[in-house]
C-alpha cells in the first residue's frame, strides 16, 4: 500500500500516513545508505521495520536529506531543520506530523480489549464519565491516544497518565475535536486535539501547541 495519507493540517503543519505492507528489504531499497546505517542498532525485525518505515516516510514529506535523532527523553528531533516531529507506530501503520511553528503529537493505535488491563493507569477518576456506554473501546482508546499526544506534546517523561494528562469531556464520533490539557509543576497547559477512527481498528490523535 505504501503512503496511505498526505494532508496539510494548516499553512505550518502536515501529516502523513505509511501502511506498512513491505518487507524489511523492501523499505531498506527506498533509503540511502547513511540512513539504513543509522538503524543499525534495532536488531528486532519488527522494531526496525518501524523505524525504516517511519524514514520512509519521512523523505516523502521533506526530503531525502531528513535526519532523525533522540534527544534524552526520547523525543525525536529532524537534524538541521525548523520542524518539529512526532512520530507513531502501530501494527501495519506509521504516522508522522511536522510542523514549523508549534510542538506536536501523534498516537495511531490499533484497538484491542488489551486496553482494559491499564485504565487505571492512564484514566482519572474524573473521566470514567466520558466512557459512552455503547461505544466503551473508541472512548477508551481516543483517552488513550489523546494522552499520548499529549505526553509527545510535552516532550519529558515522569508525567502520570491518569492524573497529569486529562481530557475534557466529549461525545464519542467517528472523528472530532477534543480538548486535553497537561498539569505540571503547578502550571496547566491546554491543547486541542484531533481524533478520526481508521479502517474500523484504529484510532488516530494529533494536537499541536505553542
Amino acid at each position: 500500500m505504501g503512503l496511505y495519507l498526505k494532508k496539510s493540517l494548516d499553512s505550518y503543519t502536515s501529516l502523513a500516513i505509511w501502511q506498512v505492507v513491505e518487507s524489511n528489504e523492501e523499505l531498506e531499497v527506498m533509503l540511502r545508505p547513511d540512513q539504513i546505517l543509522e538503524l543499525v542498532k534495532y536488531k528486532n525485525p519488527k522494531r526496525r521495520k518501524e523505524k525504516l518505515a517511519a524514514r520512509v516516510l519521512l523523505n516523502k514529506m521533506v526530503s531525502e536529506k531528513a535526519r532523525i535523532f533522540y534527544d534524552s527523553n526520547g523525543k525525536p528531533h529532524l537534524a538541521y531543520s525548523p520542524y518539529s516531529i512526532s512520530i507513531s507506530h502501530s501494527k501495519d501503520y506509521v504516522a508522522v506530523v511536522l510542523s514549523l511553528k508549534s510542538n506536536v503529537g501523534v498516537d495511531i493505535q490499533y484497538m484491542t480489549d488489551k486496553i482494559y488491563r491499564i485504565v487505571p493507569r492512564f484514566l482519572h477518576k474524573d473521566e470514567y464519565q466520558n466512557i459512552h456506554p455503547s461505544f466503551p473501546d473508541q472512548s477508551l482508546h481516543i483517552h488513550w491516544c489523546a494522552k499520548e499526544a499529549l505526553y509527545k506534546i510535552h516532550g519529558k517523561r515522569q508525567l502520570n497518565f491518569a492524573n497529569q494528562l486529562r481530557v475534557y469531556p466529549f461525545r464519542v464520533k467517528d472523528k472530532g475535536i477534543i480538548k486535553g490539557k497537561i498539569l505540571k509543576d503547578n502550571e496547566q497547559k491546554e491543547c486541542e486535539l484531533t481524533y478520526t477512527s481508521m479502517d474500523e481498528n484504529y484510532m488516530l490523535v494529533w494536537g499541536a501547541t505553542n
